[in-house]
């Protein structure tokens, strides 16, 4: 795959610089950040929840708008991982046009971003990577890689094409953010895909009986009080904005005395706590509380020890707002226990 017009085919296939050559990472640590303009991420985080429950076909297309427009890069996207290729799911900018696009795994810097799992920063990839070799060039790309259940599932990227714009930790921090929406949007996608399939199939041409999942706008006939405890306060705020959207009344902690305190006045019907909290853990507070759990942990001993603590529902972030809704707005008996 070509990744843009002007393709320098005349250069040579053959990378001219070792992955540690083009990888700067460590530039991250050293630049000084740029201020970080708060209002401006809350007011894109509310546009892509709207977008994720109104239009969560279109919504991954939103998020790279967004990310360009935010960090002020030449181009941005989301290259999904399917197989041993990375689809450009998502792009805006400069290679817009070349969304759909496929690049071998092996031949792209998504495919370490994904194996290294962290993320990275690379200055002229294409000496390392020669299937990026195109005008104009990639001089800077950040890279942050999502996954989900455990799984790699793709990566958000933002590219520099001039030796002006650098990136920077807030730049980081704002990717970071979109990645985690980019996780749920594609829960939500896939869950709609396979539940229109499965219409499809008993029924041709009926949308009668379709899941619930499929009904993106519809809000909870039972809004409740929910207290989100959550010590990152990007993920605290982007769930926020989803929830209140459905008419819920929302309070946010973001540690386990802070969650105590909150409660005490509050009084909310759900708490949605993460267990990795810092200090005392969510295991702790969740004895306290006796009620249900949000979790980023997934394996079958932090499952029993939620279960342990008094917890009703142990979910694995990232969860898609769907998922959420209906059990929100089922009918659990300890919702009301004192």
């Amino acid at each position: 795959m070509s990744p843009g017009p002007g393709r320098r085919a005349e250069e040579s296939a053959e990378p001219t610089a070792t992955l540690a050559e083009v990888d700067i990472r460590s530039e991250l640590s050293i630049r000084r950040p740029r201020l970080a303009d708060s209002e401006g991420l809350d007011r894109a985080l509310a546009v892509l929840a709207r977008e994720m429950t109104e239009n969560p076909r279109s919504m991954l297309q939103r998020l790279v708008e967004t990310a360009r427009d935010l960090c002020r890069a030449d181009t941005a996207g989301i290259s999904l991982l399917e197989g041993d290729v990375f689809r450009w799911e998502a792009v805006a900018g400069v290679f817009a046009s070349y969304r759909d696009g496929t690049m071998p795994r092996v031949a792209s810097p998504c495919g370490v971003c994904i194996d290294e799992n962290v993320t990275q920063l690379m200055h002229l990839p294409d000496r390392h990577f020669p299937a990026l070799r195109a005008e104009p060039r990639f001089v800077e790309a950040l890279l942050i890689p999502f996954r989900v259940r455990g799984r790699p599932v793709g990566t958000v990227w933002i590219v520099s094409h001039t030796d002006e714009r650098k990136f920077d930790r807030e730049d980081e921090r704002v990717v970071r953010t979109l990645a985690q929406f980019a996780a749920a949007g594609w829960q939500l996608w896939n869950a709609l895909e396979a539940a229109e399939e499965a219409n499809h199939r008993r029924d041709e041409g009926s949308v009668e009986g379709l899941p619930s999942v499929v009904h993106k706008t519809e809000r909870t006939p039972n809004p409740r009080r929910l207290l989100i405890v959550e010590d990152h306060p990007d993920v605290a705020e982007s769930l926020a904005l989803i929830l209140r959207g459905d008419d819920h009344e929302v309070r946010i902690a973001h540690d386990g005395p802070a969650a105590l305190q909150v409660l005490s006045h509050f009084k909310p019907d759900v708490v949605l706590l993460d267990v990795g909290l810092s200090g005392m853990d969510g295991y702790q507070v969740a004895r306290r509380m006796r009620e249900e759990a949000l979790s980023g942990y997934d394996q079958m001993e932090d499952h029993r020890r939620s279960m342990q603590a008094g917890c009703d529902a142990h979910l694995v972030k990232p969860v898609h707002p769907n998922v959420l809704r209906s059990m929100l707005g089922a009918e659990i008996p300890s919702l009301s226990s004192t």
